[in-house]
């Protein structure tokens, strides 16, 4: 794979990693709105508690078996409610803190991938750099293998090189 290529498929990679970052994000503004619903739903609790025992009592001398209803049925399907409704918040917290994390996840890896692709694009700058200077020496006057070049010699050609490729 040429490196012109790998840095595509980073690019492609690391905008994929975004969507999957913004979808996150929306999830979690709707599992938020989710819980903010429940929370809701959990306050009006004691509220229908209060009105059905207020109404048991205003029934109680006229209808007692009505009243009864009230306190007995009434109240205790109110706390099963109660009971589910704590714990669908108990898992939609955990449900947001799991969410957190994973949006946290893909943040790194935009970042890595963006880091990785301007690695790549710098390894192919040097690579070039590096052609340049080898191949000036590599193989002079038709065909026939010259000197070799030191490796101090090399590495200030390499450093003129980038150093022109920098300012161009």
């Amino acid at each position: 794979m040429t490196i012109p290529r790998l840095a595509a498929v980073i690019e492609h990679e690391r905008d994929s990693a975004m969507r999957r970052a913004m979808t996150l994000q929306r999830d979690r503004l709707r599992l938020e709105a989710a819980g903010d619903a429940l929370e809701e739903a959990l306050a009006m609790i004691p509220l229908l508690e209060a009105g059905a025992a207020a109404v048991a009592r205003e029934v109680a001398v006229e209808d007692p078996v009505r009243a009864s209803m009230l306190r007995t049925g009434v109240g205790s399907r109110l706390s099963a409610r109660r009971q589910d409704l704590q714990q669908q918040l108990i898992v939609m917290r955990q449900a947001s803190a799991t969410l957190d994390l994973v949006a946290d996840g893909q943040a790194r890896l935009v970042e890595a991938l963006d880091r990785a692709r301007n690695i790549t694009i710098g390894a192919a700058h040097t690579a070039v750099a590096a052609r340049r200077v080898l191949g000036a020496d590599a193989i002079p006057h038709g065909g026939r293998a010259g000197p070799t070049p030191s490796l101090n010699g090399v590495v200030a050609r390499l450093n003129a090189v980038v150093d022109r490729l920098e300012h161009d």
